[in-house]
């Protein structure tokens, strides 16, 4: 997706709930991480009012199944690409996004897996490991 909001609008078209099977692979930069993060968290929740104002963000599909304490959601993890970044900034930027991980990121998460990758070589193979976790 190009932008947080065009993923916001896809997500919100998805099937979620109990018996939704997680099968996409998000990644994005650290600099759409956040809003990503909070869509992800308000489709879980049913809460949107933390989102952006959006007109033609669709209405949040409602729960499919009984309710559950978890919400599954189309996405089954988030690997935030930091690989082009400048080399000189990318130990600073990872530890800013494991700290905003664990202060935030991990509760609006849930139990969607996330990733932090500062090398190409890091993303090529969590990317393999995720087609290969989901064949078609």
């Amino acid at each position: 997706f190009e932008t947080a909001d065009k993923l916001i609008r896809w997500l919100f078209s998805q099937p979620r709930g109990k018996h939704v099977v997680p099968w996409a692979t998000l990644v994005v930069g650290w600099r759409e991480a956040k809003p990503c993060a909070m869509a992800l968290g308000a489709a879980r929740s049913g809460d949107v009012s933390h989102l952006r104002p959006d007109a033609r963000r669709p209405l949040l599909q409602p729960l499919a199944g009984e309710v559950a304490d978890e919400v599954n959601l189309a996405v089954r993890q988030v690997i935030i690409n930091l690989s082009a970044m400048p080399k000189h900034t990318k130990t600073k930027h990872r530890a800013r996004a494991r700290a905003w991980f664990e202060k935030e990121g991990q509760h609006l998460l849930g139990k969607i897996d996330c990733k932090i990758v500062i090398a190409e070589d890091g993303l090529r193979a969590l990317i393999a490991r995720s087609f290969a976790c989901n064949p078609s």
